[in-house]
Formats: structure tokens, C-alpha cells, sequence
């Protein structure tokens, strides 16, 4: 996943860095759930919160780990009644643009 922390604020607080990158690093979650769950939660936290830069790197972390487009955008879609459409297309930028820079061909096949 991308750091969104640019240099000079990474100097004024790395320990919230480090928090950061241990919450959204999916290899060091000992869960019962699939690797390609853990990246849909932390992909729907992304949405909840808006954080496109964020949905980048997570999309981008779970292309690498062969989960599908269709389910990265799908595990985005689902959050918009909980969590706003305003929120959704702030995360679904920055799943968009890891979907174009991975070389997938958009708008993906509707799934409706």
C-alpha cells in the first residue's frame, strides 16, 4: 500500500505512521477470515472513511494477491448504504485509478 504521509509529516509522527502501516498490512492479520476478506474490510473502511489514496494502495495490495476487480469494486459498492455515496466515490477514485495503472480495462462488466 502507498504511504500517504508525505516525508516531512512522516518526521513529525512516525509512531501513528507505524500504527497506520500495521493496521492496513493484511499479512500480519491472524484471522480466520480469507486473505481476499481482509482486503474487502479494509477496502469498506477505506470507503467509510472516504480515503481514496488509501483505496489505492489496497486495491492495488489485492490485485497482487489475485483478488478480482469485480470484487474489489463490489466490496466498495456494498458500503453506500451505511456509509454515503459521497464516501463510496472518494474511495472508488483511488480503486479506479490502481484498477487503470494494473492495466484493467474500465468500466467493468455491471454486475446488476
Amino acid at each position: 500500500m502507498t504511504n500517504t504521509v508525505s516525508a516531512k509529516e512522516r518526521n513529525l509522527d512516525p509512531d501513528m505512521d507505524a500504527i497506520i502501516a500495521r493496521m492496513m498490512n493484511v499479512t500480519k492479520r491472524a484471522t480466520t477470515l480469507a486473505t481476499n476478506q481482509k482486503y474487502f474490510v479494509l477496502l469498506a473502511t477505506c470507503a467509510a472513511q472516504g480515503l481514496s489514496e488509501e483505496a489505492e494502495g489496497v486495491t492495488a495490495a489485492a490485485l497482487k494477491a489475485a483478488v478480482e476487480p469485480i470484487a474489489i469494486k463490489e466490496a466498495v459498492y456494498q458500503t453506500a448504504p451505511y456509509v454515503g455515496i459521497g464516501r463510496v466515490k472518494e474511495a472508488l477514485e483511488g480503486v479506479n485509478k490502481a484498477l487503470k495503472e494494473a492495466g484493467v480495462r474500465l468500466p467493468l462488466a455491471s454486475q446488476t
